[in-house]
């Protein structure tokens, strides 16, 4: 729901193009991700002491 908000708000503020995709869980070491887009934003947060990043893919 927070992502739909998002993309709602930016859609209001006249950036287009937001596309959402379900969120995938990852749990392990040494994993790796390739997403399908040119650029990513990584956002590192804990919540109660547990790590989490999150990837944001960028395009065009």
């Amino acid at each position: 729901m927070v992502c739909a908000n998002v993309c709602t708000n930016f859609v209001k503020s006249g950036i287009n193009g937001m596309d959402i995709s379900p969120p995938t869980l990852l749990i392990g070491n040494d994993g790796q991700v390739r997403l399908a887009v040119p650029n990513v934003i990584v956002v590192d947060f804990s919540v109660d002491n547990i790590k989490i990043k999150v990837y944001v893919g960028l395009y065009k």
